[in-house]
């Protein structure tokens, strides 16, 4: 399975179509906001973000949405974190995590997991916030997630509001989380540039 970046109209149209299909058709959450005509499932956050797609040979089998909202932001703010934190450091949110039903539970779920940690700690990010629902709550911990607390969201149901830090070595080490192997890998890369630029 590849982990890419959807770029083209025709691979955002693919993962709204999905998120249709996995939320509206299969979940039945039609009170989320929705095309029937299209058949698509895309908001106001959708032209900000990163859209981080798994594919199996070819075929979108999941994605996960990444935003780096500025201070101040409609989506950061409904999450309740505080603007002085906002201003301090930088935060990512992760939202419209989903997998066809055959990749649930399995390592499908590592490989946006990771591709998605990677990103945020390459490009700066302090902290990956997250909303989920309470099931997900383990789930997220195994990676080194922290809850923050209980939140009731826009469509007025329960969630958890959690949080990651990227640097939290440490912690990724004592529970044996991938994110290490991810933080490995991205010092290693950062001292072997640093090297290579030298010798040139």
């Amino acid at each position: 399975m590849t982990v890419t970046i959807a770029t083209t109209v025709e691979e955002l149209n693919e993962v709204f179509s999905l998120r249709y299909c996995i939320y509206i058709e299969e979940l039945g959450k039609t009170f989320i906001h929705h095309d029937k005509e299209q058949k698509i499932l895309k908001d106001e956050y959708d032209d900000t973000a990163f859209h981080i797609c798994l594919r199996k040979d070819g075929e979108l089998v999941g994605m996960v949405r990444l935003r780096y909202p500025p201070v101040n932001d409609n989506e950061i703010n409904k999450l309740s974190i505080p603007l002085y934190l906002q201003e301090k450091y930088r935060i990512s949110v992760s939202s419209r995590m989903m997998l066809k039903k055959a990749y649930r539970n399995t390592s499908a779920v590592v490989q946006l997991m990771d591709f998605t940690y990677d990103k945020n700690i390459r490009d700066g990010i302090d902290f990956g916030v997250i909303s989920v629902e309470k099931h997900l709550v383990r789930m997220y911990k195994k990676f080194g997630f922290h809850e923050i607390r209980p939140i009731i969201n826009e469509f007025n149901l329960e969630r958890v509001l959690m949080f990651v830090n990227g640097r939290d070595w440490e912690h990724f080490k004592t529970i044996n989380s991938s994110y290490c192997n991810v933080f490995c890998k991205m010092v290693s890369d950062m001292n072997e540039e640093m090297i290579s630029s030298n010798t040139m």
